[in-house]
């Protein structure tokens, strides 16, 4: 607003009209509400279309590797040879071993290496062996591995490469163990073994 007594024409801008008003010696310029409207217009959207925080998406998986096939039965006989009960007497004497295996084949070409683990009811005594559900006392079972030497008890685990013929040859023995003090009887105990493949 400004002071003023000349006399102002209409005259066109931008396509729009400047309008004069007089009132008490004040020339009031008056646009029109369209330009007027225009930065309110522009703050709305402005306030209206903050962003929200982001949501992240995660994205989880695995690539196994293809199992063998397994040749073995789905129950492996292990016979223990007879022992007397005289060579039975003493803690931690042993009956002869009995040799077995478990053969797998047909490994697929990623398939590298191959892990079997034991799964048995171990005796309260001696962790490393199995219980024995038999008739004979004092008796229990080990199954030892060809790569350490040590007893493979319950949650044991032995790992094999695939040979390149695409096959693998677990071989383990089996033998009673004595906790003194062994009587005649049966000698029966359940293992189980599970494969993970590499």
């Amino acid at each position: 607003m400004f002071f003023s007594n000349i006399h102002i024409l209409k005259k066109p801008r931008d396509g729009h009209e400047l309008l004069p008003f007089t009132v008490r010696g004040f020339i009031i310029m008056k646009t029109t509400f369209k330009n007027l409207a225009l930065p309110f217009m522009i703050m709305t959207a402005f306030v209206y279309t903050a962003k929200a925080d982001p949501v992240n998406i995660n994205i989880t998986g695995n690539v196994v590797a293809s199992p063998c096939k397994i040749d073995s039965p789905g129950n492996i006989p292990v016979g223990l040879a007879d022992t007397q009960a005289t060579a039975l007497a003493e803690a931690g004497s042993k009956s002869a071993p009995t040799e077995f295996e478990i053969k797998l084949s047909a490994c697929p070409t990623g398939t590298t290496h191959v892990t079997l683990t034991f799964s048995g009811a171990p005796d309260s005594a001696t962790a490393a062996a199995y219980a024995s559900t038999g008739s004979a006392e004092n008796v229990v079972t080990e199954i030892y591995g060809s790569t350490n030497g040590l007893p493979k008890g319950n949650g044991s685990t032995e790992t094999y490469p695939v040979e390149a013929d695409h096959t693998v040859d677990f071989h383990f023995k089996a033998n009673a163990y004595s906790k003194g003090n062994a009587t005649p009887g049966t000698i029966i105990s359940a293992v189980q073994v599970s494969f993970t493949y590499q």
